[in-house]
């Protein structure tokens, strides 16, 4: 069989270096590199008579690509939760962890449902992305706010978590940042997991040494408004922060998806 000049050239290496050549000036001679000379020397040394031939292409990979069949249900699902048509929909969220609460309630297995990640590329690949009127306003300050002004130190908070994001040797963990809006002090911690439980925990150990705010502004995440299970019901976060007469502010996001 008649060899290719790129398979002609690392045969004539390789066999220059068993003549005695020095490998520098091998691949110098003929401009390759030295991970070039060494990757082929290496496939000379596993002893395969084809060692000079490019290993064939493996097929993609897609094993992970998620079934036809569930992506129609979730654009179904999506457009469902947009247009609110029934009353269970009409005032919910329409983001990607509704939609798996959605595909729960149908019955789907875990292993069956998409990541949350996965979903929201899907809602992206189908254009359903909502986008809503900017609700904010510029104050003095460079953050942006809601429409409430705060001018006193501790008069208003923000919190949210920042991930996840991969730490090696450990894992996935998750950010918990509170922010003073007037004053700009921030305070945080790590945790692996987004829960609520650890948004209780984290706010009771705060406010032992900082003073209660007037105003706590959070996004729409589970860790804040609760699940899907108890949709009318005030999530276990909000009823703390009322109890200790906070208000809690909802950021209306700027897109949905």
């Amino acid at each position: 069989m008649e060899l290719s000049p790129e398979e002609q050239e690392r045969k004539e290496s390789i066999q220059s270096y068993l003549e005695g050549s020095r490998p520098v000036d091998i691949y110098r001679h003929i401009n390759k590199s030295k991970k070039w000379f060494n990757k082929w020397l290496k496939r000379y040394q596993t002893g395969q008579n084809d060692w000079y031939k490019d290993l064939p292409r493996k097929h993609e990979n897609l094993h992970n690509r998620t079934d036809n069949k569930i992506e129609l249900v979730i654009v179904k699902i999506r457009k469902s939760l947009m247009d609110g048509i029934d009353e269970s929909s009409r005032y919910s969220f329409v983001g990607a962890e509704a939609i798996k609460f959605k595909l729960e309630e149908l019955g789907y297995k875990p292993s069956e449902i998409p990541s949350l990640s996965t979903i929201k590329r899907i809602i992206k690949r189908n254009k359903l992305l909502v986008y809503v009127k900017e609700r904010y306003m510029r104050v003095k300050s460079k953050g942006r706010h809601t429409i409430i002004k705060p001018t006193c130190i501790d008069e208003m908070h923000q919190m949210d978590f920042v991930g996840p994001r991969y730490i090696k040797g450990f894992g996935n963990i998750n950010s918990f940042h509170i922010k003073d809006v007037v004053g700009r002090q921030v305070s945080g911690n790590q945790y692996i997991e987004k829960s609520m439980d650890n948004v209780l925990s984290f706010l009771l150990d705060y406010w032992k040494s900082h003073p209660i705010p007037r105003y706590l502004q959070v996004d729409n995440g589970m860790s804040f408004v609760g699940d899907y299970k108890h949709q009318r019901s005030f999530s276990r976060f909000v009823r703390m922060c009322l109890y200790v007469g906070i208000e809690v502010i909802f950021i209306a996001p700027q897109n949905l998806g």
